[in-house]
């Protein structure tokens, strides 16, 4: 463990410079023999080593490096930079009376014993890799070469892993191998790795080859397991006969003179035919998708076979050209065990009636037959609604067999419904149990018409009714009324404020005065009054 105290930053190759000193660093100690203070003697000689320089010292001598520095003046950030360059290295900041150094270094060297850091060499053209689980402190093995806190006397596995590079040998028989090597950072124990390619096959050793090898058609030389093929065959295999042609090897015909190479969909090589997808056969003469089974499933034989040579070759429980038929009679059993009732036959697993007046998926409806629909109407009444032809006593006796619910079953039963008396429709269905025994199921309600209406209820609607119409008649007489009042009013104001009557005598009005002419108007008037001349009229006033 290197102890480095300071407070000041520190000087690196190229600082030199400013003193005009340009010769680099040879990485020698250059200290002064003992006894004269161990002082650097190279240091108006050589330049300052480079962080890569002190790294490789620091680095083959397991020295581990704390730097110490005073940060009154900010200089740790500096050393704190610097450790990721320097493996192994710490920083801590120093007191101002230094009187924490010992603190430092307990600290420290606790870190490095309970730390593990896995590093190597550089490999050339290889990569690598560490991998641990740190002895069970992580959950799962991850890539990591580090791992902390670890107890003293604590095994941990390291896995390395070394991947090439490369994609040939290199031609230079000294760069052929490599070596490194692997150690814990601070530790003297090392692993060390050699690398040698292999580029050379011991098959291609003089006596190695195998000369018209079975493996090779018998037509070429095996070597490293490639064929190398005689004059007039090719391939991987040496079984191309290039001396036949395609009609020979791959052509099909009818009649001696054209051939249809490989079926006009593939092609021909190596005397063989080289197939599509969906083809096969020596001439490609097989279509893979040529089947049927489409419809309902989308799928070739309908999901239930292969589809080989445009022909169907069925999974086992199916036959039939698209493999739409199962075998199994299951589908066609009822629950006492009989095959369609034992009333047809079942054909790809439905039942197909003997008889035309039975249905159902296993025959056991039949619609037009006087059968238990008519037989248990009397039942369903009594039992569902305590009514009907039969009585009490007869009720218990002969329908057993019957029950009511609220919901009527729905699956594999036939359901019938019939009008009582009352007019409301009952209804109730009927299936046989495993021991084919009947069973009859009511449901406990029953539909009925609406009945007559409440007289009262009636004649109080109708004089309501006749009492609103007559109402509102009435209201609307009076609006109309109102309205014609209204705007004769509105026409007579308007004469009374702009009259346009005319002035007219009555006829039979007669003056108060009369007047009647003197015949003897010729007579003068005399001087001082009227007299004989004068008086040429008189008026006389009728009072």
């Amino acid at each position: 463990m290197l102890i480095y105290a300071s407070d000041v930053d520190y000087h690196f190759a190229g600082d030199g410079k400013l003193a005009g000193i340009v010769r680099p660093h040879d990485l020698q100690c250059h200290l002064a023999p003992e006894g004269q203070n161990m002082k650097y003697t190279h240091d108006t000689i050589l330049d300052y080593p480079s962080i890569g320089q002190i790294r490789k010292a620091i680095t083959d001598n397991n020295i581990n490096v704390i730097f110490v520095i005073d940060d009154r003046e900010g200089y740790k950030n500096y050393y704190v930079k610097l450790n990721p360059d320097i493996p192994g290295s710490f920083t801590e900041e120093l007191s101002t009376d230094a009187t924490n150094i010992l603190s430092i270094i307990r600290t420290t060297y606790e870190k490095l014993r309970g730390t593990v850091n896995f590093v190597n060499e550089a490999f050339q053209n290889i990569d690598t890799q560490y991998w641990s689980a740190c002895g069970g402190r992580v959950s799962q093995t991850d890539q990591r070469s580090t791992c902390s806190n670890i107890s003293v006397g604590a095994p941990i596995d390291f896995e390395f892993r070394m991947t090439l590079n490369i994609n040939k040998c290199p031609d230079n028989i000294n760069e052929r191998t490599v070596r490194s090597s692997i150690h814990p950072e601070g530790l003297e124990d090392r692993l060390d790795v050699n690398v040698e390619y292999i580029c050379d096959c011991d098959c291609q050793a003089p006596g190695q080859a195998v000369e018209n090898s079975t493996d090779c058609n018998k037509q070429g030389r095996l070597e490293c397991g490639v064929c190398h093929c005689n004059d007039g065959w090719s391939g991987d295999k040496c079984d191309c006969d290039i001396s036949k042609t395609q009609e020979e090897t791959c052509g099909q015909t009818t009649d001696g003179v054209n051939y249809i190479i490989c079926s006009n969909v593939g092609e021909c090589q190596c005397g063989k035919c080289v197939c599509p997808a969906d083809y096969t056969g020596d001439y490609c003469e097989c279509y893979n998708k040529g089947c049927g089974g489409y419809i309902g499933t989308g799928e070739l034989c309908n999901g239930n076979g292969l589809c080989q040579c445009s022909n169907c070759v069925c999974n086992e429980g199916y036959n039939g050209t698209t493999c739409d038929c199962p075998t199994s009679t299951d589908a066609c059993t009822n629950n006492n065990g009989t095959i369609c009732s034992d009333r047809g036959q079942c054909v790809c697993g439905k039942c197909v009636c003997d008889d035309n007046n039975y249905r159902g998926d296993q025959c056991q409806e039949c619609p037009t037959c006087p059968g238990q629909c008519k037989a248990n109407q009397d039942c369903a009444e009594c039992v569902g609604f305590k009514q009907g032809k039969l009585s009490e006593f007869d009720c218990a006796a002969q329908c057993s067999h019957v029950s009511t619910e609220a919901v009527l079953p729905v699956e594999n039963i036939t359901k019938c419904q019939f009008f009582d008396d009352e007019g409301c429709q009952i209804e109730f269905t009927y299936e046989y149990d495993e021991e084919f025994k009947l069973k009859v199921v009511v449901k406990d309600t029953k539909t009925c018409p609406p009945g007559p209406p409440d007289a009262t209820t009636l004649a109080l609607g109708v004089s309501g009714a006749i009492f609103l119409v007559g109402l509102l008649l009435l209201l609307i007489w009076k609006l109309l009324t109102s309205c014609l009042d209204g705007m004769e009013y509105k026409k007579f104001a308007t004469e009374i404020n702009d009259p346009k009557w005319g002035f007219e005598k009555n006829p039979i009005y007669k003056d108060c005065i009369t007047e009647v002419q003197n015949p003897m108007c010729d007579i003068p008037k005399g001087p001082d009054g009227p007299g004989a001349e004068g008086m040429d009229s008189v008026v006389f006033r009728k009072k």
